[in-house]
């Protein structure tokens, strides 16, 4: 008498763990976009950039621009030929003076501080041409990548009904191999088309979570214990 193993119920405790579906949030473009605008280290670098040439602009620009100045003063004088007369200016003063004026100050030559203010406008246009290339990076990436998550939770899906098929035809199949209406041929058919299909379900989970890690990449998160700030 031949002893026939049950393959439809055949699965290793080590093979529990790939069994277990990935657990990715479910995310809009708009949702991914700003978290990775909140975490990515390029673009948190691309950002600080532009800021600064921002600020080297402005200061660029306010070093080129006329001067005007107000002033203000006030004093007061006295003057005595006596020790007596003196004391009592030092403790009694006399009328203060007061004065004001504008100052209107222009350099017309100044070569050097046209050549930082062109400087400045070219670190800004760089400046922003890096940030519209890494928006334009992110974009690509999360786009293309949560269209590839949805096709593979799909194809996921799909290998999980055929290995579930596979899993009922084979016990079918079995039941009727020990009423003696099948035969040993058709059985290890039917193991094989499992083993088949476990492998593609496996694959396809495998697929999904290194989908998932590219992502988490793409966003900007990174491992548990792990953080920029």
């Amino acid at each position: 008498t031949r002893y026939w193993r049950d393959w439809s119920s055949d699965v290793c405790s080590s093979d529990l763990d790939l069994y277990q579906e990935p657990k990715i949030p479910k995310l809009t473009l708009d949702e991914a976009i700003a978290i990775a605008k909140r975490k990515r280290p390029d673009y948190l670098n691309a950002n600080i950039a532009y800021k600064k040439a921002q600020i080297t602009l402005a200061n660029a620009n306010s070093q080129r621009m006329p001067q005007l100045d107000f002033k203000a003063s006030s004093s007061y004088s006295a003057s005595s030929d006596t020790l007596s007369s003196a004391f009592k200016n030092l403790t009694q003063f006399g009328e203060m003076a007061y004065g004001v004026g504008l100052s209107f100050s222009y350099q017309f030559f100044d070569d050097s501080d046209k050549f930082g203010y062109r400087q400045a406008v070219l670190g800004l246009n760089k400046a922003e041409m890096a940030m519209t290339t890494i928006n334009n990076q992110i974009w690509r990436d999360l786009s293309a990548m949560l269209d590839n998550v949805e096709i593979s939770k799909i194809r996921l899906k799909n290998s999980e009904t055929a290995r579930v098929l596979s899993e009922k035809k084979i016990a079918a199949e079995f039941t009727k191999f020990k009423a003696g209406e099948s035969n040993v041929r058709n059985i290890v058919d039917f193991q094989f088309e499992l083993a088949n299909s476990r492998i593609t379900e496996i694959s396809a989970r495998v697929d999904l979570q290194k989908l998932w890690t590219s992502m988490r990449a793409a966003l900007g998160e990174f491992p548990e214990g792990i953080e920029i700030r």
